[in-house]
């Protein structure tokens, strides 16, 4: 091997590593972006977090005995006692890869999620995407633009049981989102409206450690309110695909 095909993969393997680092980073700061924009806009997402590890008040009726004085009655007064028990609550995080729809077809969006399991069965939390595609119009000559989006939201679902090995989840997603015609020669933003998705799932999740589980989901998303140069709502509605890898303080699974 002479040493002019030595550089020349050495070189391509520079110009590998250096588009996977730019995509990378550009995935991690869109989505950065996009919490601290669903951070500002909807504060549910704290409030529903914060309640979540809040303790429940249960009020425990305890027998008091009294005996009156100069006779043998004896009274029994019920006296309500309130203590406090935790929710019998699962947090996780979870890594998240996903197939949607797209002007180009369907194409991967990467993010991820926060939530939490109550009492084995109701599921809840927030998540966000960001879009990976790279689908180029020429809205205006000779300017070509590239298109952009991610959006972010809550979710609430139901699973059989997240204590069996194997265990379905029925999951209601509602999203907002920016969509984004971006310059294609300097990545400056041209012109943007937001988006509004729904997105019903069914999934499985395989349980395949106390603190690690593996979701894949199938779903319909649908967008609403996108008034865009080039662009329309259909153009993201559809059929949808994840895989979330999930890590958290699962309980033991069944026998």
């Amino acid at each position: 091997m002479g040493l002019h095909t030595i550089q020349i993969k050495f070189r391509n393997l520079e110009i590998i590593t250096s588009f996977f680092y730019l995509n990378t980073r550009k995935t991690v700061r869109n989505l950065v972006r996009l919490i601290v924009r669903m951070l500002m806009k909807h504060n549910l997402l704290v409030l529903m977090l914060l309640v979540a590890f809040y303790s429940q008040a249960q009020i425990n009726i305890i027998p008091d005995t009294t005996i009156v004085e100069d006779s043998l009655i004896i009274e029994e007064d019920s006296i309500p006692v309130i203590t406090w028990q935790k929710f019998k609550i699962q947090p996780y995080f979870a890594a998240t890869y996903e197939v949607a729809p797209t002007p180009e077809g369907l194409y991967e969006s990467l993010g991820g999620e926060i939530g939490f399991i109550y009492n084995n069965h109701w599921i809840a939390g927030a998540f966000g995407l960001v879009y990976q595609g790279e689908y180029t119009q020429r809205l205006v000559f000779p300017n070509d633009f590239e298109l952009e989006y991610q959006h972010g939201g809550f979710f609430l679902g139901y699973t059989t049981d997240s204590e069996k090995r194997i265990d379905l989840s029925f999951v209601q997603k509602v999203s907002f989102g920016d969509v984004l015609w971006q310059y294609q020669v300097d990545d400056r933003d041209f012109i943007k409206d937001d988006i509004v998705f729904i997105n019903p799932t069914i999934g499985a999740d395989f349980n395949l450690a106390s603190f690690i589980k593996l979701n894949l989901s199938l779903g319909y998303r649908k967008g609403f309110g996108l008034d865009l140069a080039g662009l329309k709502d259909d153009d993201f509605d559809g059929f949808t695909g994840s895989v979330n890898v999930k890590f958290g303080r699962f309980n033991r699974m069944k026998k």
